[in-house]
């Protein structure tokens, strides 16, 4: 069994909180949400293993639930590990610009996966021991004679990924040289050989956690490839032959069902039982956030043990002055609402007060944990950005043809973006604002008939909020909606909803420069 426990210098990324990339941390400190309550999809059970495509945003915990799973799988299949391959930019960027009708590039995706994953079987049952895979003599040279044709090496097993890099270098990034490759009966030989051998053996479990690595770089060109990857796991989910003996597990961003929602088939694909969405509301994130605490160590507990909450407990104190408000703020609600309740940034910020403590030598003051929040929130904000720019780009390729080609061309959409916001000017907006926000932004950047609405990507990240007044219970007052369920089925919550006022997120407030609002925000989730 492979080890998963953190090296050196894991350990030196972790702070108490643990690792703000959850990938890297061990078994120790992952928060199941089995204690009690519904939690949906955030719950983790060891016996489940029907999950195959864990969606969420950037941040949400994608990487450590599939950690998990692979963990477990472990138990009962056969498992071809995690590794660390990305797909190669160049030939990702070619295929685009060869292909440029969207059916048929996604056609050839979609036999790419299976060409790339037919090799990764293939080539990890030449590398298993003979007791260990019933792998007949004839099967086994058939299949090393197809592995060396395709590819030309077998000297160990190769992940999906490297598999698909292998495919894409080794012949002309054209439509009829790939197409002539894929047609090719060798991947129909390989995964009748492997479904063979899986029938007498346990279950192969193939992970995939490197897809988000070139969303930056080429974020239309990586969603296309991402979403066909979907759709070809979900066929093939389809086929109990083929899905109860081979289990491809992979993680994506929320960004890409966003795309793969445009899908006339969407509903075909998606399937509850298969997908897990791991959308954080404000009741989870507290939960995530309080168990953290409790697991922290007694140097870092500042406050007396019959402290009235678990936050004073733990910094010493139950508020904190929020000087440019005004006003004194309950800790916890303070902290929550500078994070869109994703675990990353509870992690971080955690973390950050945690060296606070540390620093003080015993003297934390309640300044000292109010800079921490504000300091890692804006840089939570412009982390943020960037990601409603990978999906700007992602969903508007055309618009941006003649922008790619030139350097700087992000910078020019952020710069866009940033002036859009600007003309929100208050925290609080209305509609006339919300519409100069978008037509700003679109005069700007987009060509004139795009269909691309800033305001609602906005909400969809969790960026932008309505105001809603809570009638239901005293004092009546008016609560902040803002989205957390990026990843859900439904088409129905893409969209802002129409309001008579809308406030921008926590940690856009020094991008967009926005005067503030006296009174403290109530803050509240659509769960």
């Amino acid at each position: 069994m492979i080890d998963n426990s953190p090296d050196e210098e894991d350990r030196s990324l972790r702070g108490p909180f643990g690792s703000a990339d959850g990938a890297i941390d061990g078994e120790q400190g992952f928060i199941t949400f089995q204690d009690h309550g519904s939690w949906g999809d955030l719950e983790f059970s060891s016996k489940s293993v029907r999950e195959r495509i864990f969606v969420g945003r950037r941040g949400s915990g994608k990487s450590r639930y599939l950690r998990e799973y692979e963990r477990i799988a472990r138990q009962r299949m056969l498992v071809f590990p995690q590794q660390t391959d990305t797909i190669k930019l160049q030939p990702l960027r070619m295929l685009h610009k060869a292909v440029a009708e969207p059916a048929l590039r996604e056609e050839l995706w979609i036999d790419l996966w299976h060409a790339a994953t037919c090799i990764a079987l293939g080539t990890f049952l030449l590398s298993r021991p003979d007791g260990e895979v019933p792998l007949p003599y004839p099967s086994r040279a058939e299949l090393e004679d197809i592995v060396m044709r395709q590819i030309g090496s077998i000297s160990a097993p190769i992940s999906v990924v490297a598999a698909l890099n292998q495919i894409l270098t080794s012949t002309d990034v054209s439509y009829s040289k790939l197409r002539g490759k894929l047609s090719s009966n060798d991947w129909n030989v390989i995964e009748n050989i492997v479904l063979r051998a899986s029938s007498a053996m346990r279950p192969i479990a193939l992970f995939i956690d490197t897809l988000d690595e070139n969303l930056e770089y080429a974020p239309a060109e990586s969603i296309d490839a991402q979403c066909a990857l979907l759709i070809y796991i979900t066929r093939k989910l389809i086929d109990p032959n083929v899905s109860n003996r081979v289990h491809i597990c992979v993680t994506v961003r929320d960004i890409v069902v966003s795309k793969l929602r445009d899908h006339q088939h969407f509903e075909r694909y998606y399937s509850d039982l298969h997908w897990k969405r791991l959308d954080w509301t404000k009741s989870a994130a507290r939960y995530f956030f309080r168990t953290k605490i409790s697991m922290l160590p007694s140097n870092l507990m500042k406050g007396p043990p019959n402290a009235s909450s678990l936050f004073e407990r733990w910094l010493g104190v139950s508020s904190v002055p929020n000087t440019a408000r005004g006003v004194d703020e309950d800790v916890e609600e303070f902290i929550l609402r500078h994070t869109r309740y994703l675990p990353r940034e509870i992690v971080e910020i955690g973390n950050a007060i945690c060296s606070e403590i540390r620093a003080s030598a015993g003297n934390l003051v309640k300044e000292n944990v109010w800079s921490a929040v504000i300091r890692i929130a804006e840089e939570h904000g412009r982390r943020a950005i960037e990601v409603v720019i990978d999906h700007i780009l992602a969903l508007s390729a055309e618009d941006f043809v003649s922008i790619e080609v030139r350097a700087g061309y992000r910078t020019r959409v952020r710069d866009a973006l940033t002036a859009a916001l600007r003309t929100a000017r208050n925290e609080i907006f209305q509609e006339p604002q919300r519409l100069a926000i978008d037509n700003t932004f679109r005069q700007s950047i987009l060509e004139p008939n795009s269909t691309v609405c800033l305001s609602d990507i906005l909400w969809v990240h969790g960026l932008v909020g309505y105001l809603h007044l809570d009638e239901t219970r005293p004092p009546h007052r008016s609560i902040t909606i803002f989205n957390t369920t990026g990843s859900e089925g439904p088409v129905a919550g893409m969209r802002l909803p129409h309001a008579a006022s809308y406030r921008l997120h926590a940690t856009l407030l020094s991008i967009a420069k926005v005067e503030i609002e006296k009174s403290a925000p109530y803050i509240g989730t659509n769960e």
